[in-house]
Parts: C-alpha cells; sequence; structure tokens
C-alpha cells in the first residue's frame, strides 16, 4: 500500500497479473451480470422488484428491507434494514460510499414520496461521520423535513448499533404527471416523444 518513497498507492490499481483461476472468475462474474440483465428485462417486473437498491430479484442489490412507520412527532419515517456483504467494500472492511449515497437516496426517495407529490432526487448530500462495517446489521432512517411547492426536503442517517455512520440530505422535485408518462415511455422502448 505504501510505495518507496513513502506515498500510498491505494488499491485501485492491480499488482500482480491475474491469475488463471482469477481470469476465469472475472469471466463467470461476466456472464452472471448478463444473465442479470435478461432476468430484469422480462415484462411484468416492476420497479420494486428490479431495483437495484430494494429489488428482491436483482441479484446485484444488497436488498434493503423498507418499512414506514410514524416518528415521535407524528409525521411519517422510513427505515430501512441491510447488511452488505464483501461486493459492496470500499475502504477495507468498510462499505463503499457510493454505495452509502445510493442506499440514501432509496430511503429518502420512499419517505418524500409520501408527500403525495413524488419526484425525482435534485440534490443529494452525504456526510460520512465513521467507517461503515461490512457484514453487520445498518439501518437508514429518513424522514420529511418541508415542502416548498414543487421542493420536498428529506433528511436521513445511517446508523449500525448506536453508531452514527453518515447523515444525508436531499432535495426533490415532484414531478409532472406527463413527464412520469415520457418516461414510462423511454422505459418501453419507445421515443420520449412518441404517442
Amino acid at each position: 500500500m505504501v510505495n518507496e518513497g513513502g506515498a500510498w498507492d491505494g488499491f485501485h490499481k492491480r499488482v500482480m497479473p491475474l491469475t488463471p483461476d482469477l481470469e476465469q472468475r472475472v469471466t463467470e462474474a461476466r456472464r452472471i451480470r448478463r444473465e442479470i440483465g435478461d432476468l430484469l428485462a422480462f415484462e411484468g417486473a416492476e420497479f420494486v422488484d428490479r431495483s437495484p437498491i430494494i429489488g428482491q430479484m436483482n441479484a446485484l442489490a444488497a436488498p434493503m428491507e423498507v418499512s414506514i412507520a410514524e416518528s415521535d412527532g407524528g409525521g411519517p419515517h422510513v427505515e430501512g434494514h441491510v447488511t452488505f456483504s464483501s461486493a459492496y467494500e470500499g475502504p477495507p472492511g468498510c462499505v463503499h460510499g457510493g454505495f452509502i449515497a445510493a442506499y440514501f437516496d432509496e430511503v429518502l426517495g420512499v419517505v418524500q414520496a409520501l408527500s403525495g407529490q413524488p419526484g425525482m432526487t435534485a440534490n443529494l448530500s452525504v456526510n460520512y461521520r465513521s467507517p461503515t462495517p461490512l457484514h453487520k446489521a445498518l439501518v437508514f432512517r429518513a424522514q420529511m423535513v418541508s415542502v416548498e411547492g414543487r421542493k420536498i426536503m428529506t433528511r436521513g442517517t445511517l446508523h449500525h448499533g448506536d453508531v452514527l455512520c453518515a447523515e444525508a440530505t436531499a432535495v426533490f422535485v415532484s414531478m409532472s404527471p406527463e413527464l412520469l408518462e415520457r418516461l414510462v415511455r423511454i422505459r418501453g422502448g419507445q421515443t420520449p416523444d412518441a404517442g
């Protein structure tokens, strides 16, 4: 990890060439990714089925179990429970920050949808407070902060037991029915302006 000059080389580049066993595993991983794409492409699968975060049939997801409850203040909050495997490693033994951001986007997206005028993420900000461990039960918590016109403000936390691992805030902008219809057409393979 530290080179002869005392500088940290990191672990983002391969030092040794792939062994034949590793080359075989890389080939197998590529095949599996293609198969997963085919598995998720069939008609009738809903977003909740194929989601890269909560999709029970998406083998790429560390499926997060999401629940909605009333908070002490009376408003709804969302909890997401997940355990990340080694496939989600960033720093040694810890969850990659990009996955943490993606999972925050999901739970904050669920809570903003409870506003009755769901939208898309306009801004997501994550502050990482302590390393988030792999192979441990984690809890994401999200709540709606306010609604101002089309803007829906949310915030959330990520905990491992009593340890605060990360905090997030997000702003969502509600979608018009026309935009939602256009996105559904694009998903179906039609051009955006097709009728």
